[in-house]
């Protein structure tokens, strides 16, 4: 997040960054994100799979696509559930109804 962008925050939002900074990390490359994760799908509709080389064998590789492009990006799918669960449970809790 730029310096300008930052200053021009409430504290209620600083404070909500800090809390929460896998969450704006993903709001920040989501468009990046849905367009690997289609060029993705477009590729393995077309039958190109990614393999990976154990000594001189190719073996197809059986990793997700969106943990690929969230290690590429920094951000720990697992973390980042976390991270949701967490911002749901601060929100029941601030809901009287």
């Amino acid at each position: 997040m730029s310096e300008e962008l930052s200053e021009e925050l409430s504290e209620a939002d600083k404070a909500f960054n800090a809390k929460y900074p896998l969450h704006i990390k993903s709001k920040s490359v989501a468009v990046q994100c849905q367009g690997i994760s289609e060029f993705i799908d477009f590729l393995i509709g077309k039958g190109i799979l990614f393999a990976s080389y154990t000594g001189d064998r190719l073996f197809p590789c059986h990793i997700s696509p969106t943990d690929l492009i969230g290690e590429c990006y920094g951000i720990d799918p697992k973390e980042l559930e976390k991270e949701k669960a967490a911002m749901m449970a601060e929100m029941r809790a601030a809901d009287p109804g």
